[in-house]
């Protein structure tokens, strides 16, 4: 099987895949945006306590 053989199997095997219904869409996005959130905040919450500590 060539390259362009395979990706066109997993184009048409990703194509064919149903959807997940809207609500667990919706949750997914919401796991994304918290996961997101609590990452990009992270970083500033430990800079903070390491200021304290050393205060």
């Amino acid at each position: 099987m060539t390259r362009e053989e395979r990706l066109a199997h997993i184009r048409d095997v990703v194509d064919s895949a149903p959807l997940p219904p809207p609500e667990d869409i919706d949750r997914l996005r919401a796991l994304l945006q918290l996961h997101v959130r609590t990452t990009a905040v992270a970083p500033t919450q430990r800079k903070r306590a390491a200021a304290a500590k050393a205060a």
